[in-house]
């Protein structure tokens, strides 16, 4: 829970923003002058003060400067309804959080007070002064460490969504070193199914336990977009589920059977009919190339369909790349 304030010289304005926040479980004061907001400020501190840029008096403009010089840690978002860029980029310099063009959305104002308050902020700090302090403490704490961080997310895509800080991510983002998915190394894929497997294998004291065949070709086959995760999860799967010594096909998760388009790639889902007696392979890629392939090549090696020997055999003969 924050405390707000909320800056505006129209009653309406004030009293639906401060019922929309109160909603969200934060404390509201308000205020229809600068004046008013700094005699607010003198009372107590405020986590954020919201204020229009155009009141009589003084302004939101002179309020944010006056606000930075008291209490350099407060949050303050300017509100206008005649927004101009020189305004907004005086307003950053001056060191307000954000800049609401009016008429905005509900959800803009839940989205700025949730950055303003999350740890995003705390952690810029930190990496900007290199000083923290514990949980539960009181004294501030120097330290000197490089900093390394993951994600598995497109950070210019959560930037440009607002829910990461753009200023977190550049002093984050000084030396970026891509991590390929596993889906572009599929030449790694043996060699970690094979050592995921002797691990787990291990794990539930099934150390003879190996692959079939065909449920190794359906593993490598597989495009994996949960990455390593997904691949330990489904060979785990299997080692539970074997009730002999091999894992095969019946033994993987059904979603491996599916085709899994790269991504941006858009693949018409495959035909849940079985094919038609003396219907050739040929013929079904023919009907849809991509889809229809990938998704027979799987179905027809496993016992989880019974065609006829001729298509069975004429499945093979594909696969095989012979006539």
């Amino acid at each position: 829970m924050a405390d707000l304030l909320i800056v505006d010289d129209e009653s309406n304005i004030r009293s639906h923003f401060a019922s929309y926040v109160r909603t969200l479980g934060h404390g509201t004061e308000l205020a229809a002058s600068a004046e008013e907001a700094l005699a607010a400020l003198a009372r107590r501190p405020f986590d954020i003060v919201f204020t229009d840029v155009r009141m009589a008096g003084m302004d939101g403009l002179a309020l944010l400067k006056e606000i930075k010089r008291r209490a350099p840690e407060t949050v303050v978002v300017l509100m206008t309804a005649y927004a101009t860029v020189a305004d907004a980029v005086e307003a950053m310099r001056a060191g307000a959080y954000d800049y609401l063009v009016k008429p905005f959305g509900l959800d803009q104002v839940r989205l700025v007070v949730e950055r303003a308050l999350e740890l995003q902020a705390k952690l810029l700090r930190f990496l900007e002064e290199h000083r923290f302090e514990r949980v539960g403490g009181t004294t501030t704490a120097h330290v000197d460490a490089r900093v390394i961080a993951a994600t598995n997310r497109d950070l210019d895509a959560e930037v440009a969504a607002g829910r990461v800080r753009e200023d977190l991510y550049f002093r984050l983002n000084v030396v970026g070193i891509h991590l390929p998915a596993l889906r572009e190394r599929p030449e790694d894929l043996p060699a970690l199914i094979d050592h995921i497997l002797g691990v787990l294998a291990a794990r539930h004291g099934r150390a003879s336990v190996r692959l079939s065949g065909e449920a190794r070709t359906v593993l490598e086959s597989y495009r994996w977009p949960g990455n390593v995760r997904e691949l330990i999860n489904a060979l785990e799967r299997g080692l539970v589920l074997c009730t002999s010594n091999e894992i095969t096909v019946d033994d993987l998760p059904d979603r491996l059977l599916a085709p899994v388009p790269a991504r941006g790639v858009a693949v018409a889902a495959p035909s849940t009919s079985p094919p038609e007696a003396g219907e050739s392979l040929e013929e079904l890629e023919h009907d849809d190339p991509l889809a229809q392939a990938q998704a027979l090549r799987l179905r027809l090696i496993t016992p989880r369909v019974r065609p006829s020997s001729v298509i069975l055999a004429g499945a093979y003969r594909g696969l095989a790349g012979r006539p």
